[in-house]
């Protein structure tokens, strides 16, 4: 296998006076990344915590919790803020960027074992499977608080799916955080990028901040799912196709959203 070397900005940000710097103003987010492999920036991580802290105290949901450092950074946000609520995470545990690791009992060990280490495994439900619109109703049965105070969209790029699931049960005052937002560095990314736009414009979601290609915002206060439109979405899907010769099965966001 070929490995490129590394740009400048990348030795740069890897330096130890990098990792210095950023352990000093990251603080616990910066060990908590380099200790689990985090594949967002510490700066991103202590973002979602500030954003869980602030929230209500209902059950929140992560789509994608790969090696669990955003997890714990919701957990920790439970724990600091006195909540009683928990932490539901969607990670299928095995194929794409967690082949590095081994397969889904090497997976799942890692998972636990880091939520473990930094004091969080208490507070986080896992939901160890593929998130499809077969199990969605098992996912939410896991839900314990009458609504949900947030979710964050950082897995497949279909926040379509997410978004029909997650955004009725979504309080008033909650939030949404959607990562891969970028229009053109890959498929997955483009497809997030498009989706999320017309969510915009659809009323569903209002943009707050954006730290790289992570995106923090709220529901629109006039949000209703009705308004998710399959066609369009398919449309969306379909141009990933064209443009990137891959995306996942357009036919399946109607299925999603019946």
């Amino acid at each position: 296998m070929h490995i490129r070397p590394k740009t400048l900005r990348q030795r740069l940000m890897s330096s130890p006076i990098a990792t210095a710097v950023k352990r000093v103003r990251y603080g616990r987010f910066s060990t908590l990344q380099k200790a689990t492999e985090g594949m967002l920036s510490p700066a991103v991580y202590r973002h979602i915590y500030r954003t869980a802290l602030s929230a209500p105290d209902l059950d929140t949901i992560e789509v994608g919790g790969a090696g669990g450092t955003g997890s714990i950074a919701f957990a920790w946000a439970k724990i600091d803020g006195g909540m009683s609520s928990r932490h539901i995470v969607v990670e299928k545990l095995e194929g794409g960027s967690r082949r590095r690791y081994g397969g889904y009992e090497d997976n799942l060990d890692r998972f636990t074992r880091h939520l473990a280490d930094f004091g969080a495994l208490d507070r986080v439900r896992l939901f160890p499977h593929h998130l499809t619109r077969e199990n969605g109703g098992e996912l939410l049965e896991l839900v314990e608080t009458p609504r949900i105070a947030g979710f964050m969209s950082d897995a497949d790029g279909r926040i379509d799916r997410d978004f029909a699931l997650f955004l009725p049960m979504l309080d008033p005052a909650g939030f949404i955080i959607v990562d891969d937002y970028h229009p053109t560095r890959s498929w997955k990314q483009a497809l997030v990028y498009r989706l999320l736009n017309r969510f915009i414009e659809w009323k569903l979601f209002v943009v707050g901040e954006q730290l790289s290609s992570t995106v923090f915002g709220r529901p629109h206060p006039e949000a209703d799912v009705s308004r998710i439109d399959p066609a369009a979405c398919a449309e969306i899907l379909e141009s990933i196709r064209v443009d990137f010769g891959f995306a996942p099965d357009s036919t399946e966001v109607a299925l999603y959203l019946s």
